[in-house]
């Protein structure tokens, strides 16, 4: 009597893959990140902390064999510990007298700025010293003067780039420059705190098949030359914090959020933000005493809010 054989048993190609993806992610964000091929670019913006930690559950789930939900397991728990010291801000005590404080704003609107006059007034309704928004989409004259009579004590500049700025009071100077690969930086030049503050606003090129190594270097020569006096940049780097390129910024400014902040760093893409590419950053002549960010249904980004005191190093 002959029993049929049975079917070989088939190897679970999902735990493989996620793996696989694993090693080389990891090979990459902790050796050469960005500052690579294109390929390894793209990989390390393509699977940041919270993604591998994703990974590695997804990973657990799948496994069929008690050996690989336990790797599974492990990488789980080395990723969420790695996610919480590097994608969480903790607040730490601060013993400093309050001080008085100037409210700064980012926001990258996604092109929702043209609807109405929603955005702005959530926006202005705390009345911030300085407001940096991205990604306006085409701004009419007549919508422009809407705001102004709406905001009257606010003066505000915008560039066709989709760049806009928005001060309450006087702008006392400002400027623009054009970065390599389209990306921008536009500046003003305010009194806060009694003291003149120079502000920038930027958007660094979004592509991905793009090396975000030109245009974050020049900008950081720039800023380096804007270092003798007190300086909050802010904007949509499309460039993680720990991007290779950002090491210059990195060691010259604090990231108002990381430092003052409390809870989930990420900014991108709403509902599930993975990235922080939203970014305030202020060097040793200014002061984060609070920092927080804002979602809206309007925009995949979460808007930047920080409460900075301009004062000596």
């Amino acid at each position: 009597m002959s029993t049929a054989a049975s079917p070989p048993r088939r190897r679970p190609w999902l735990p493989i893959a996620i793996g696989l993806v694993l090693v080389l992610a990891l090979a990459v964000r902790l050796s050469v990140r960005d500052a690579a091929p294109w390929v390894c670019a793209i990989l390390f913006y393509a699977t940041p902390r919270p993604v591998l930690l994703g990974l590695g559950i997804l990973g657990c789930i799948s496994s069929r064999t008690w050996r690989g939900r336990s790797l599974y397991l492990v990488a789980s728990l080395l990723l969420g510990g790695w996610v919480a010291a590097n994608d969480f801000a903790w607040p730490a005590r601060d013993d400093r007298p309050l001080t008085t404080t100037d409210t700064i704003v980012f926001w990258n609107v996604g092109r929702n700025l043209v609807d109405d006059y929603v955005v702005v007034d959530e926006i202005l309704e705390t009345e911030p010293a300085v407001v940096g928004i991205v990604e306006t989409g085409r701004l009419s004259t007549e919508w422009l003067a809407g705001w102004q009579t709406r905001h009257p004590n606010y003066t505000i500049i915008t560039q066709p780039e989709g760049l806009l700025l928005a001060v309450r009071g006087e702008i006392l100077a400002q400027g623009y420059h054009r970065l390599p690969h389209n990306s921008h930086v536009a500046w003003v030049e305010v009194r806060l705190n009694g003291q003149r503050v120079r502000v920038a606003l930027v958007d660094i090129v979004a592509n991905i098949y793009i090396s975000r190594e030109l245009p974050v270097l020049r900008l950081t020569e720039r800023l380096a030359g804007w270092d003798d006096r007190p300086l909050i940049v802010m904007g949509d780097f499309n460039t993680p914090v720990d991007s290779a390129w950002m090491t210059g910024i990195r060691a010259r400014f604090q990231e108002a959020f990381l430092t003052a902040g409390e809870g989930y760093a990420p900014t991108w893409p709403l509902p599930i933000p993975v990235l922080k590419l939203d970014q305030i950053w202020l060097n040793r002549r200014v002061q984060v005493q609070r920092a927080w960010q804002t979602s809206h249904w309007r925009s995949d980004h979460r808007a930047q809010w920080a409460e900075v005191t301009v004062g000596s190093e």
